[in-house]
This record gives structure tokens, sequence and C-alpha cells, in this order.
């Protein structure tokens, strides 16, 4: 998770498009509707269908929501990333307490690795994640969906900014667990390497689900855009699990997760980058956001998800992106 400053930035030069941009992305998506509901055409001479071009819009953006949990996302980050990086030092007596053997035979794998490796495997992490977290930038150049780039920007930065969120305040976090890094279990790395606080941070893996988070994004967001593909959406949710279990080898080579961290992050992150799109294809009054805050001064996203449906919209949402005529 230190990715951090990309995100403030990223945030602020989405603040600052739609700032310019907001409305005439929507006075756009209006245009492109009332086109396809209007649009017909009829050629007396010659007895060939004509078939007109138009987008489907399967997600509803309600602009000041949407970069409201981010910002909230974003400030609860910027509090917390500080707290689980600080945490006391490993003691000499908890370093000479570990025992390998209370692992699992699957977390084990976390002890198999070369030491002298892992500062390579390390700072090849962060240099592969950013270029994940670019991935989902790539979907503009679908004609079906660049005419959307906004409203998928935003919900992008919010999909990450949750992420991050469940990994910074959830109890399954390093805000609440305590997890010794496989680096610690290591006795020919120097003691001064093994017990910074932050070695404290096994459970989950952060940056293993940032990055499925991104890659299962992308993978839902063209098959919501492409629903003629039917049965071989398969395909592309496969193709989103290879980025990140690539992450999660980087993270394993580089003693910092065990396995069972890695796959944890990874569930966590599929779940993210699929629900946030299905979330924003119900109607909005059916999802109401706030802020929470613990007795142990955290804080973070609080979110009611109402799955009642109107018929009526879903059918609207739902029509099909070329007409007949």
């Amino acid at each position: 998770m230190k990715k951090f400053p990309l995100k403030i930035i990223l945030f602020f030069i989405i603040s600052h498009t739609i700032s310019r941009n907001a409305y005439a992305q929507i006075s756009l998506a209006d245009s492109l509707l009332k086109t396809q509901e209007n649009s017909v055409s009829t050629n007396s001479e010659t007895d060939s269908t004509t078939k007109t071009q138009s987008f489907i819009h399967p997600y509803k953006i309600r602009v000041g929501l949407t970069i409201g949990i981010s910002a909230i996302g974003t400030i609860g980050d910027y509090f917390a990333i500080p707290r689980i990086l600080g945490k006391d030092k490993i003691t000499d007596e908890e370093l000479a307490a570990l025992n390998p053997n209370v692992l699992t035979r699957f977390d084990r794998w976390g002890l198999m690795q070369d030491p002298a490796k892992r500062v390579f495997f390390d700072k090849m992490s962060d240099n592969v994640i950013t270029g994940i977290f670019i991935l989902p930038v790539t979907l503009a150049f679908n004609k079906n969906i660049r005419h959307d780039g906004l409203k998928l920007l935003l919900m992008y930065y919010e999909s990450q900014a949750i992420t991050f969120s469940i990994f910074n305040y959830s109890f399954l976090g390093p805000t609440f667990q305590n997890k010794f890094r496989p680096m610690t279990y290591y006795t020919s790395i120097p003691v001064g390497d093994r017990n910074i606080g932050n070695n404290r941070n096994s459970f989950f893996a952060g940056h293993v689900s940032s990055a499925t988070a991104a890659t299962f994004f992308m993978a839902k967001v063209y098959c919501d855009y492409h629903p003629e593909l039917g049965a071989k959406k398969i395909l592309f949710y496969a193709a989103a699990t290879v980025p990140a279990l690539a992450m999660g080898y980087l993270r394993l080579r580089a003693l910092k997760h065990f396995p069972s961290d890695i796959l944890t992050g990874m569930s966590i992150g599929a779940i993210c980058g699929i629900a946030i799109p299905s979330l924003h294809r119900l109607q909005n009054k059916n999802v109401t956001v706030g802020a929470f805050a613990s007795p142990k001064g955290a804080t973070g996203l609080s979110m009611n998800w109402n799955m009642h449906k109107n018929s009526s919209e879903q059918k609207q949402l739902n029509k099909l992106t070329l007409a007949k005529i």
C-alpha cells in the first residue's frame, strides 16, 4: 500500500476535470440517449435494413456522491497509513519466540524463498502495481466505452478508495491484525530489517487487493458494455486473475506476505472490483453512504445497500445499443 501519493494526485486531477467537464458529459449522454430513441430512417427505393449506432449506458453515477465517497476514503487513508506503518518495533523476545511450526503447510511456502532476493522483488512489485493501476485506462480505446470515460474514471477511483478503506479499517486489515511478515522468520536477515513495526502488517496483502480490484473492475466494466459476450465473459475474468496472481507472486518472493494473506487480498479486491460497478447499476436511492468513527479513533465509510430494483428503470437501463430500423 505504498501508492497513496498517486491516489492524492489522481483525486485532485479528477476534481479539476469534473469542475470543467461534468455538465458537458451529462449533456452528451442525454443527447446520445435521445438520438437512440428518436433516430429513424427509411429508404423507399431499397428493401435494406439500416442500423443506427447508439451507446449503452449501464451505470448511473451521482457525481457528488461518488466524489464524496472517494474523498472520505482518501482522507481516511491519510490518517490510517501513518498509524499502520508506525507500529511499535518487534522486540527481540518476540523474534525469538517465532515458531514456524504453528503455520499451516500452505503458509510455509512463505518460508521457502530466497531472502537474498527480497529487495529486488519488493521494488519490482512497487513498479508493477503502477502499471496495473493504469490498465483500466485502456478501456478508453474501446468505442463502446469511451463515451462514458469521465463516469468510469470517477467509478474506478471510488473502487480503489473503498478497497484501501477496507484494508485500513476493516477487522481483517492491519489496523486490527498484527500478523508478522515472513521476513521476520528468516534469521539470516539482519535484525534491524526484521524488527521494524511495518513487519506486523502481513495480513492481508494490500498490494494484491488493490491490483485485483483494478483488473476485476476492468473485466466487469468491459463485460457490462458488451452484453453480447454471454458465457465468454468468464474468459475476461480469468484474464483478470493473471496480473493479480503475478502481484501475489512478487509479494511472496519479497517476503512480505504468506499465501493466505495473498488469497485474502485477492478475494477482497475481486469483490470490490465487481461490486462497485454493480452498485452503480442500481437506483441511487437504494444506496446510502455515511461516515463512522470507532471508540479506538478509527474512521471510515459505512454503506447500506437495498437490493430492491425498479423494474421499469432497469429495463430502460439495459435497452439494446443497436436499433434496427
